[in-house]
């Protein structure tokens, strides 16, 4: 019989919190978590133990009981309507990328098969383990109770009733074919870009830098391009991201990739402008290299408007005046879905039936946060 209590999945949860907020914190030197860092960054050299730590901190800092319950105040009603396996494919690119699918399956009270990136494959399957030790009995999450959450190698041909993936354009499209006869939320590349009007605060500039250079620009919510008046002096900028890059010129693979893009750059002529650490090159493109920051020029509000308007599926945020306060890029709510897909709207709709007797994609309207 499955076993489900939202109430104390949500123990549960504020509990692996308490521990997240207890790694994440600079201080802790345990053996297990030193060597825990480690195997983290030999996966994939952007995963610093100062950058894990930082997510650890804000995944910690979002799992407090109030905040959960408001959250799920909504659905309360709706899980668990019957008995379903979900196979999630998480992404790799930032750590615990795919947290936030995993938290919404077994709040939702499903069973879950998990194909974790090779690049983000240590820590979810460990704050798992985390999450088993101390959760209440009576949740169905507790190390007595039978394992909810299969984590697989391969992604197997069945065995499972619904699909959530993210990746990139070209596996979103595979992802499309492979699970079109099945319930699915699949998500593709979005970026995050700043409209700066000039003369934007000290402040300002380096909540700005930190949209920016958190994670070495490279999730979805990192801004990867400014829109700038014209006429706009960078000399502000450029010296907020110069002094804030200090965590990026301790990373030998980023310092490779800065130094490759800037050698490209200058022996095809192309200008440029350098903080040492990043490139703000002009370009109309939404996604930038690692290390370069695209920038564009607009005469007036209205224009810059427009275009974002027309990029509204690829953007995932914007900060600036009107938009995102700067700074806030990073720091996602609870309620900030991925693609502005409400992802708990889908597995009640889905456990509803709606998805499965439509046998089509599942995908809500974006949520207005401007």
């Amino acid at each position: 019989m499955e076993i489900y209590d939202v109430d104390k999945r949500v123990e549960a949860f504020e509990r692996l919190g308490r521990r997240m907020r207890q790694v994440g914190g600079e201080s802790v030197s345990e053996t297990e978590i030193s060597a825990l860092l480690a195997e983290a960054e030999a996966a994939h050299p952007f995963f610093t133990p100062s950058q894990v730590r930082y997510a650890l901190r804000e995944w910690g800092n979002n799992l407090h009981k109030k905040a959960l319950q408001t959250w799920l105040e909504p659905y309360r009603n709706a899980f668990p309507l019957a008995p379903s396996t979900v196979l999630l494919v998480m992404a790799g690119n930032l750590p615990l990328v795919g947290f936030h699918d995993y938290l919404c399956d077994l709040m939702a009270g499903c069973n879950l098969l998990v194909k974790l990136s090779s690049k983000d494959a240590v820590l979810l399957p460990f704050f798992h383990r985390e999450l088993r030790k101390n959760a209440p009995v009576g949740s169905g999450l507790n190390l007595k109770e039978p394992d909810p959450v299969r984590f697989v190698e391969q992604i197997p041909a069945e065995g499972f009733d619904a699909v959530i993936a993210t990746g990139s354009d070209t596996s979103h499209a595979f992802f499309t074919r492979q699970f079109r006869h099945l319930p699915h939320l699949l998500r593709h590349s979005r970026h995050a870009c700043a409209l700066l009007q000039g003369g934007e605060s000290p402040r300002e500039l380096q909540a700005l830098a930190d949209d920016i250079l958190l994670y070495f620009g490279m999730g979805c919510r990192s801004v990867s391009k400014v829109y700038v008046p014209e006429n706009y002096d960078f000399q502000p900028l450029l010296k907020t991201l110069s002094e804030r890059g200090e965590l990026l010129r301790e990373n030998t693979a980023y310092m490779h990739a800065y130094a490759a893009r800037k050698a490209l750059r200058t022996v095809n002529g192309q200008k440029f402008l350098d903080t040492g650490t990043l490139l703000l090159v002009e370009d109309t493109a939404l996604e930038s290299p690692l290390s370069e920051l695209h920038y564009q020029t607009y005469r007036t509000r209205q224009e810059v408007e427009e275009e974002l308007s027309l990029q509204r599926e690829q953007l995932q945020c914007v900060v600036g005046n009107g938009y995102l306060p700067f700074g806030v890029a990073q720091h996602p709510a609870l309620s900030d879905y991925a693609d502005g897909a409400d992802t708990l709207a889908f597995l009640r709709d889905f456990y509803q039936g709606i998805c499965k007797a439509e046998r089509k994609s599942y995908l809500c309207a974006p949520k207005n946060r401007n």
